[in-house]
């Protein structure tokens, strides 16, 4: 009883270290009456109202794209891709600078492939992913691999990202214009 008395009458130091954050925190956000004042703020908050709906339709046809490659990569590569194999990967390129994280660049769930789909679209080391998958098939089979990550990048990270840059493009020049 006496525990809970001391606690009410003398708050913790972190209690009021955290009054003094969300007090900074508020103080910050008064920057924004003073942006509303800026014609270029003014302007980027009208091309972020406007790029709303047509950037959430590039968005989901950009998951419907990594849903279907990460399906279709389940059924070619679920489950190639193990401990064993990839030590044997690493032993004959010795002078690879790889980690052993990239284990989990793999397409044995659902999320594993997200990853391995998404590292592919930044080029974040693909030759080594690539190789990866590649290593796992019997020699002369690599035309399975290439085509399926190949189409993956041109169409992912050519085709979409473009799309998204000629529509921002033109958000910004009819906002301009009116």
């Amino acid at each position: 009883m006496s525990d809970t008395i001391d606690e009410i009458s003398h708050p913790n130091l972190s209690m009021g270290l955290d009054l003094i954050q969300l007090a900074i925190l508020l103080r910050l956000l008064r920057i924004f009456s003073f942006l509303n004042e800026l014609e270029q703020w003014t302007f980027f908050t009208k091309a972020l109202k406007v790029m709303r709906g047509p950037f959430a339709n590039l968005v989901s046809a950009l998951y419907s794209l990594y849903f279907l490659y990460i399906i279709i990569g389940i059924e070619i590569f679920g489950g190639k891709i193990n401990t064993d194999v990839f030590i044997e990967l690493l032993e004959l390129n010795p002078d690879s600078e790889i980690g052993g994280d990239y284990i989990w660049l793999n397409f044995n769930d659902y999320w594993s492939g997200f990853n391995t789909l998404f590292s592919m679209q930044l080029f974040n080391n693909w030759q080594f992913i690539w190789d990866q998958f590649d290593f796992t098939f019997p020699a002369g089979n690599g035309a399975i691999t290439s085509g399926y990550f190949l189409s993956f990048m041109v169409v992912a990270s050519y085709v979409i990202l473009n799309i998204l840059m000629a529509f921002v493009i033109d958000v910004y020049t009819s906002i301009e214009d009116a």
